[in-house]
C-alpha cells in the first residue's frame, strides 16, 4: 500500500497439513503485534470468497470486511474480499502467541512440509 500508516498482509498461508492446530491464529497474532510495534494504524488484506476458515480467523482478530469485487484469478472467476483492522481503535482478540515448532518437528522427527 502507498499509505505509510497502513500495513498489508500478503499471501497469508498455512500448509494444509498444519491447518487446524492454531498456527494461523498464532501467525496472525504475531503479524498484528509486529504491526503495532511498528506503529501502523491499520492493516489490510485481500482474500477470496469461499475461504471460510480464513474469514472466521480474520473476524475473530477484529478485521472487518470492507470491500468485495469480482475478478478473474488463476483462470477462474472469483470474488475478492478486502478486510481491514484499525489498530488505533481496537486490539486483536487473538490470544498470546505460543512458540511454534520448527517444520521438521511437526508430525514427527525429520518430517517436513511440502
Amino acid at each position: 500500500t502507498s499509505d505509510p500508516e497502513t500495513a498489508q498482509l500478503r499471501w497469508f498461508l498455512v500448509h494444509p497439513r498444519a491447518r487446524g492446530h492454531g498456527f494461523g491464529r498464532d501467525l496472525l497474532g504475531r503479524a498484528l503485534a509486529f504491526c503495532r510495534e511498528q506503529r501502523y494504524g491499520r492493516v489490510i488484506l485481500w482474500t477470496v470468497r469461499g475461504l471460510d476458515a480464513a474469514a472466521r480467523l480474520y473476524a475473530a482478530a477484529g478485521f472487518v470486511r470492507t470491500e468485495e469485487s469480482e475478478s478473474k484469478r488463476w483462470g477462474a472467476a472469483v470474488v475478492e474480499q478486502r478486510y481491514e483492522i484499525d489498530l488505533t481503535a481496537s486490539h486483536s482478540r487473538l490470544g498470546g502467541c505460543r512458540n511454534l515448532p520448527e517444520p521438521n518437528e511437526f508430525g514427527g522427527p525429520g518430517e517436513r512440509f511440502g
